[in-house]
C-alpha cells in the first residue's frame, strides 16, 4: 500500500511512480488556489487514480472523471476510489482512450490533467475539445530525451521544434512544450497563460490557463520564437517570430546553436509562485527548497547563464554563482538562481557584464 497526501493506493494492476510526487504536490497546491471545489476535473491518464483521489480528499473536489485506456488500470481506479471513499454522482470511471472519450463526451471541464507515460503530443488536440473557457490545462512530459535534444529528429517530428542539446536544454524543453500546446490551442481559438512550470528529475510539467477567443490565440502566437546560444563565448539571445533571425553570435561572430520554434513569453504567474511556496511550507511537503527557488526565480527574460561553462570558456577556476549574483545586483542588474540547471543564473545583464562580474568575484579585476 502506497500512501501520499491523504490517499492510500493499491498499486496492483497499474503503474504508480513515487518520484512524481513532487509533480502531484505542485498540482494540489496550484488547484487549491486556482479553482473552487465546484470545478469539474478530468484525470485523463489516471492509472491508479492517485491524482483525482488527492483532489477529492485534500481539496474537496466532487466532480472528477477518471479516464484510462487500460482495463487493469480502470479496475485499479475503481478499487482505489472505493477504498478511499471517493464516491458520489460526480465520480466517474471510464475505460476508454482519450480519443474515444473526446469523440463521445458532451462534458466540458474546468481542469484537465494529462500525465501520460511518455510524450503528451498524441492527446493534446483531443483534450482541447473538452476544456472550458478559462479552464486549466495541466500537462506533463517524460520524453525528456526528446525535448532536451538527445533525439532531435524525434523532437522535430513530435513537437515541430528543433531542441537545444546543451546546458540550456531544460528550459528549452519547457518552452518547446508550452509552445506546442499554444499552437494546438490556437487551432481551437484558445490563447494560453502559463501560471506554473517546473522541470524536475525525469519530467517537465506546465500548468496553463486557456482563454477563448481568436484575439487571445493570436496574442499567444506572438510569443513564439527562437533561442540562440554561442558555445564559443557563452552569449545567449532570443527572437520572437515564426522564423529565426540570427545565424552568428553578436559578440564573437561565430555560428550559434539555434532552437525553436518555442514559447518565449513568461512561464509563471507571480501570485501562484508565492502561493505554491506558502502551501508547501504549510503542508510540510518535501521539495520546499525547489519551490522556494522557483518563487525567487526571475521570469522577465528567457534563459540563463551556466557559470561553470563560462568559467571554463574563460579558463578560470570555479566561482560561486551566488557571488556572481551579488556582483550583478551591486552593478544595477537583476539576477537570480534558477531551478532548471544547477549553478546557473538568470540576469538581464549581457554576457560581457556577467564575465566581468565573474572576474571581479575571482579577484582578477578591481571593483
Amino acid at each position: 500500500m502506497y500512501e501520499e497526501g491523504l490517499a492510500k493506493i493499491d498499486e496492483t494492476g497499474a503503474f504508480l511512480n513515487p518520484y512524481s510526487r513532487f509533480s502531484r504536490d505542485i498540482s494540489v497546491a496550484v488547484l487549491s488556489m486556482a479553482c473552487t471545489d465546484a470545478a469539474r476535473v478530468l484525470d485523463a491518464t489516471a492509472a491508479t487514480g492517485i491524482r483525482g483521489i488527492r483532489y477529492f480528499k485534500e481539496l474537496g473536489f466532487r466532480d472528477i472523471t477518471f479516464l484510462d485506456i487500460n482495463k487493469e488500470c480502470s479496475e485499479s481506479i475503481k478499487r482505489n476510489t472505493e477504498s478511499n471513499m471517493v464516491s458520489g454522482d460526480g465520480i466517474k470511471v471510464y475505460n476508454l482512450s482519450i480519443q474515444e472519450f473526446a469523440n463521445t463526451s458532451k462534458d466540458r471541464f474546468d481542469v484537465i490533467d494529462l500525465d501520460p507515460f511518455g510524450g503528451p503530443v498524441p492527446d493534446i488536440a483531443d483534450l482541447m475539445r473538452l476544456v472550458r473557457d478559462g479552464g486549466l490545462f495541466m500537462v506533463s512530459a517524460t520524453d525528456t530525451a526528446v525535448l532536451c535534444g538527445a533525439q532531435p529528429n524525434a523532437c522535430i517530428r513530435n513537437y515541430g521544434s528543433l531542441p537545444l542539446h546543451d546546458e540550456l536544454c531544460h528550459e528549452s524543453s519547457i518552452r518547446i512544450l508550452i509552445g506546442y500546446v499554444a499552437r494546438v490551442a490556437a487551432q481551437y481559438n484558445f490563447g494560453i497563460e502559463p501560471i506554473y512550470s517546473v522541470v524536475h528529475m525525469h519530467f517537465v510539467r506546465v500548468i496553463l490557463r486557456l482563454r477563448k477567443g481568436a484575439s487571445n490565440a493570436d496574442r499567444s502566437l506572438k510569443e513564439m520564437g527562437f533561442a540562440y546560444h554561442c558555445k564559443r563565448c557563452g552569449w545567449i539571445s532570443y527572437s520572437k517570430g515564426l522564423f529565426p533571425t540570427l545565424d552568428n553570435c553578436d559578440i564573437c561572430g561565430k555560428s550559434v546553436n539555434k532552437g525553436g520554434i518555442m514559447w518565449m513569453g513568461r512561464m509563471y504567474d507571480k501570485e501562484v509562485k508565492e502561493y505554491v511556496y506558502d502551501y508547501f511550507k504549510r503542508m510540510e511537503y518535501e521539495g520546499l527548497n525547489a519551490v522556494a527557488m522557483i518563487r525567487s526565480e526571475l521570469d522577465e527574460f528567457p534563459f540563463y547563464y551556466n557559470i561553470p561553462t563560462l568559467t571554463r570558456i574563460m579558463h578560470m577556476a570555479a566561482v560561486s554563482p551566488y557571488d556572481v549574483i551579488c556582483r550583478l545586483n551591486d552593478s544595477g542588474f537583476k539576477a537570480s538562481m534558477t531551478h532548471m540547471e544547477r549553478e546557473s543564473i538568470r540576469s538581464d545583464a549581457g554576457i560581457n557584464d556577467v564575465k566581468r562580474c565573474i572576474e571581479t568575484a575571482m579577484g582578477r579585476v578591481r571593483d
